[in-house]
């Protein structure tokens, strides 16, 4: 992920991260990420997916060292970014 003009904002974390998120929709506008984080706050190579205004995925899927779910928009957002999703249950 790329440098963030606003904050990263944690969705989910420990045991619930682990499940990943469903349905993650962006109903912002301007483009996010969605990325996985360790235990110590470091992102996982690898596991984040960019989502466009309007667009959505079935699942996002954690990987197994995840602690953090957490999302954001680029550096070039002069938007806002809106995360619609489903939290799986503990």
């Amino acid at each position: 992920m790329s440098e963030t003009k606003v904050n990263r904002e944690i969705i989910t974390q420990e045991n619930v991260a682990l499940r990943g998120i469903g349905n993650p929709k962006n109903m912002g506008t301007c483009a996010l990420a969605i990325g996985c984080y360790d235990k110590y706050g470091n992102f996982i190579e690898g596991s984040w997916l960019k989502l466009k205004p309007g667009h959505s995925k079935d699942w996002f899927r954690a990987t197994p060292d995840t602690y953090y779910i957490k999302f954001a928009c680029g550096s070039e957002c002069d938007g806002e970014p809106i995360l619609e999703y489903d939290t799986p249950i503990a």
